[in-house]
């Protein structure tokens, strides 16, 4: 269990229903059933074994060790022609093979009732207890020699009622957080400058208009009250504030329930030293079933988590995400997830995206007992490059349940499932590489800095696959060589070291659903043996480094285009993380944390598959006329930056290549005429994105980071169909981007400079329609900017940034 902090105003959000995503906390899962009197009994147990690559969540040093846990749960129901009522009780343990000081018990054990009072009226309430660990992940984790434990007593209040067309909510929530003190070096940490009372109420009015819309309007007032007076980071963290918002909400039946609203959130803090909060409030959800057999949940929510952080009022949290759940028989079910959520500290200079995604699947060997497979991942990427992390965790459990039931949908006619046969193809692997190293450095200071660089390769790939109806599910092996390097050397008198990166080989699961026309979209996961060649010389002139043959995992996926003849075309994105190693020069231990990612594009053929008619013409996909469109995607930024340093052996040139990675997103819109299966266009498209490559030395050295705002492109495409899947193109053109540099040379010369570069964009990419206006885009391309120069210092001196950037990115558009 993680403290997400949703504080009491979350709960007073379900109380209310509105869109932020989190559900009444009466809504219990039930997963099983029995008799017990007049109640209905509800009960599972799951005992899982798995493996988390990093266990304290951290940039370097990554520790990796086995874990099993074991999740109880047992509830009884009551329901009544007035009164329904609701216990329950769960538990999480936690037992850690190695780290053992990791170790946790959370539990929960809680109640809820409500009275129908006639004439579509009721009021309901519950109360809770729980028993909490902090995840290491936690922005607010504190670092200790264990996790932080805490309790959290809750209970919530509220009267729902329908005065058609009015719609009616209205509740109140109270939330205890307990934290105990935590073991640290030199001393304990002290718990109970986190221990606060958190208070909410609020009001939700709705109204139908008809056909399934309503219009609503909401408000909700909050108190956070620490029991010390000077708490968390020496100051008065005391607030009140709130929301109001209004929004539509559009029901059908059961198949589709969707809102979106928008207003303004609010905070006043009683210590002066901090600002009052007001900041635009957004939220949205979506539960829609598309088959019996198939569900869609989303959404948006924003809110105001408190922090630990000393000289910040609080985090403006701004999460989106999806998951896909579907039958693909009786018996087995598949699900997928993915969040995104961006943290801005109020106050201070620290902004954090974190990616998190989960994938599984569940096999039931009879009604009562299931097998379970879960992978999850999570990557943190802040601007104090200190608090970065990813980490990926593999669980296989086995569980029971009272009731003799299969999931929801079950009852649907399902069909065989169908081989597709064996595949084998190759592909073009066009690699970033990159390495956060850490490590001491003179005058008692460490290096903190994102390295990286391109590179190209080659590879093959081959698996087997089976069809549920339109779902897939499949097994592939891959290998490859790659010429992925990057380069630090610092010349006469410094230190020069690299990381190269030589072949590997990969395998692992894939899934994905078959478009009607034919494609594939696919996720996958995978384990990767990789060899490395690390370099390293200091400035005495000795030699360290060697090969390092590593294990990482590997998170992606992409789009499969049939060709024609079992031939078929893919583009393909991963990520690949690798357990971190140490060299060991002197002074001390520079320790490594590779990573990877890549963008493949292949061709291969699946055999069996029945060849066409020699000379048959099939119907074409068209993508003729204007079009406008969303995308997002994973944006690698590289800068080699070049200039002169000192050291003890006089002057030197330092020459090193930069990289980092992060979200970026954008709009595009163009227009394009087709003849016959060649098509012709030209796009213009709009982005922003997160990817910083920094450098931190904290001692007399320097510190610089590198950040494209925003780029504006003109990109001419040239495509060919590949009958009615869709088509595959070229793009080509200049973009014109705003990089801002922060530059720092130990305390007495600090300096911001902003830099408008031209650079030339190429890229490939795959088409395939959603619908009759809809499509939907995978786009890989590489663009080179104009080198630019920051200069500093009372001698002039200069450094020379020579920045591109290698980009892949999922798109949505809407042709006219």
């Amino acid at each position: 269990m993680k403290l997400m902090l949703r504080l009491a105003l979350l709960s007073l959000i379900g109380v209310l229903g509105a869109s932020h995503g989190v559900l009444a906390q009466e809504g219990q899962s039930e997963d099983s059933k029995g008799d017990v009197g007049p109640f209905d009994l509800t009960g599972s147990v799951e005992l899982g074994v798995g493996y988390d690559d990093n266990v304290y969540a951290q940039r370097n040093g990554k520790v990796g060790d086995a874990l099993w846990v074991l999740s109880p749960e047992i509830g009884l129901t009551l329901e009544g022609e007035v009164v329904d009522l609701k216990l329950y009780g769960e538990a999480e343990i936690g037992r850690y093979w190695s780290e053992s000081s990791e170790d946790y018990e959370d539990a929960e054990v809680g109640a809820s009732a409500s009275i129908d009072l006639g004439e579509k009226r009721e009021i309901f309430g519950g109360a809770s207890y729980a028993w909490e660990h902090e995840d290491r992940s936690s922005p607010d984790a504190v670092n200790g020699l264990e996790p932080q434990n805490y309790t959290n007593p809750r209970a919530h209040l509220g009267y729902a009622a329908v005065y058609d067309p009015l719609e009616l909510r209205i509740g109140g929530t109270y939330e205890r957080l307990d934290f105990d003190d935590v073991p640290a070096i030199p001393s304990p940490i002290d718990g109970d400058l986190r221990d606060r009372d958190l208070y909410t109420a609020g009001l939700r009015l709705g109204r139908d208009i008809g056909a399934g819309w309503q219009v609503f309007g909401q408000g909700y007032g909050d108190l956070r009250r620490y029991d010390e007076e000077v708490n968390a980071g020496g100051k008065d963290r005391d607030s009140g504030g709130g929301s109001v918002a209004a929004g539509l909400r559009y029901r059908v039946g059961k198949t589709m329930d969707f809102e979106v609203l928008g207003g303004l959130l609010y905070q006043d803090y009683d210590d002066p030293a901090f600002e009052s909060v007001f900041k635009p409030d957004i939220g949205a959800q979506l539960d829609w079933w598309t088959s019996s057999r198939t569900k869609v949940h989303a959404y948006l929510e924003r809110t105001l988590e408190e922090t630990t952080a000393p000289e910040s009022p609080g985090i403006i949290s701004t999460s989106a995400g999806a998951t896909v759940s579907h039958l693909l028989r009786r018996d087995l079910s598949l699900y997928a997830g993915l969040d995104v959520v961006q943290d801005d500290y109020q106050e201070i200079d620290r902004d954090e995206l974190t990616l998190l995604a989960d994938a599984g699947l569940r096999h039931y060997l009879d009604p009562n007992f299931y097998l379970d497979f879960n992978y999850s991942f999570a990557r943190r990427d802040s601007t104090l490059s200190a608090y970065d992390y990813d980490n990926h965790q593999v669980f296989f459990s086995v569980g029971a349940q009272l009731d003799s039931r299969y999931p929801e949908g079950a009852e649907a006619a399902f069909a065989d499932p169908v081989g597709e046969g064996f595949y084998v193809g190759t592909q073009v692997p066009m690699g970033s590489l990159h390495t956060e190293l850490a490590g001491p450095r003179g005058n008692n200071g460490s290096l903190t800095a994102d390295f990286g660089d391109f590179g190209l390769g080659a590879g093959l790939f081959g698996g087997y696959g089976i069809s549920f109806d339109d779902w897939y599910l499949g097994l592939e092996l891959d290998g490859e060589w790659s010429d992925s390097q990057w380069d630090h050397a610092r010349l006469p008198g410094g230190r020069v070291f690299s990381v190269a990166k030589d072949w590997s080989v990969g395998a692992g699961p894939v899934a994905g659903y078959r478009m009607a026309h034919g494609p594939l979209a696919y996720g996958r996961l995978g384990v990767v043996g990789s060899s490395f060649d690390t370099s390293y010389q200091t400035a005495s002139g000795k030699n360290f480094g060697g090969r390092e043959d590593l294990l990482g995992f590997r998170v992606g996926g992409g789009l499969e285009m049939p060709a024609g003849d079992g031939f078929f075309l893919r583009m393909d994105y991963s990520y690949t993380s690798y357990s971190d190693y140490d060299i060991s020069p002197p002074p001390g231990v520079d320790n490594f944390a590779n990573s990877e990612s890549l963008v493949r594009l292949g061709v291969g053929y699946r055999f069996g598959e029945e060849e066409s008619d020699e000379g048959e013409v099939g119907p074409t996909y068209d993508p003729a006329g204007f079009y406008l469109g969303g995308q997002g995607g994973i944006a690698s930024l590289f800068s080699n930056i070049t200039g002169p340093r000192s050291n003890n052996a006089g002057n030197s040139i330092l020459d090193a290549d930069y990289s980092d990675e992060g979200l970026n997103l954008g709009l595009f819109g163009g227009w394009g005429e087709s003849y016959q299966r060649l098509y012709l266009g030209l796009e213009g498209e709009i982005e922003g994105g997160s990817a910083q490559p920094d450098l931190e030395r904290l001692d007399e050295g320097r510190r610089f980071s590198v950040d494209k705002q925003f780029g504006v492109g003109l990109n001419l495409r040239l495509g060919y169909a590949l009958g009615e899947a869709g088509m595959v193109y070229l793009r080509g053109g200049p973009v014109w981007a705003r990089f801002e540099t922060d530059y720092a040379v130990g305390n007495t010369t600090s300096i911001s400079d902003s830099d408008n570069q031209l650079g030339w964009r190429g890229g490939v990419g795959l088409e395939t329609p959603l619908g009759e206006d809809l499509f939907l885009r995978l786009d890989y391309s590489y663009t080179a900017y104009d080198d630019f120069d920051v200069a500093y210092g009372a001698m002039g001196e200069v450094d020379n940034f020579d920045n591109s950037e290698s980009l892949f990115r999922v798109g949505v558009g809407w042709r006219f």
